[in-house]
């Protein structure tokens, strides 16, 4: 697991947070989990949103080189601490595969890896690990909403 933190440069970053954090950006109801989620699918196996290109940067920081997935999660607010569940990213099709989340705000949330210390929810903060890896989002108490991008590549 890797974990950097301030990972793109100021400016780059405030863009794709006022993008993403506007009231812009279309969201949809996640009924698969058991607490209010809404997402956005950017990516999946080929571009599903016209928002797609604000993370261009990204996906050319890492050098990906196979895209599999874009997705942006929004957990809101809850009145304690929730663990969503664990669960696997993509490691079914392609067992070295790697996940990556890019946090979009900062509160008191964040995302459990089994075997790992939780990651704390911090504003432009990066975390990369494989795929194969079960982990989970906690939300937060502190904030209207926890919001994070979710990428599923190979290298």
């Amino acid at each position: 697991m890797k974990i950097i933190d301030n990972f793109l440069p100021e400016h780059e970053f405030k863009r794709l947070e006022s993008c993403i954090m506007s009231k812009h950006i279309p969201w949809y109801y996640n009924p698969g989990v058991d607490l209010l989620q809404f997402t956005h699918v950017m990516f999946e196996e080929k571009p599903s949103s016209d928002w797609f290109d604000i993370v261009h940067p990204i996906i050319d920081k890492i050098r990906v080189r196979m895209l599999f997935k874009v997705k942006v999660n929004l957990t809101t607010r809850t009145v304690f601490n929730r663990f969503t569940g664990y669960d696997v990213d993509w490691c079914d099709k392609t067992p070295d595969a790697y996940t990556s989340i890019l946090y979009l705000n900062t509160n008191n949330g964040g995302t459990k890896i089994k075997g790992y210390d939780t990651i704390k929810s911090v504003a432009n903060r990066f975390v990369t690990f494989n795929s194969s890896i079960e982990h989970g989002g906690i939300t937060c108490t502190d904030q209207k909403r926890r919001v994070v991008l979710n990428f599923n590549y190979l290298l």
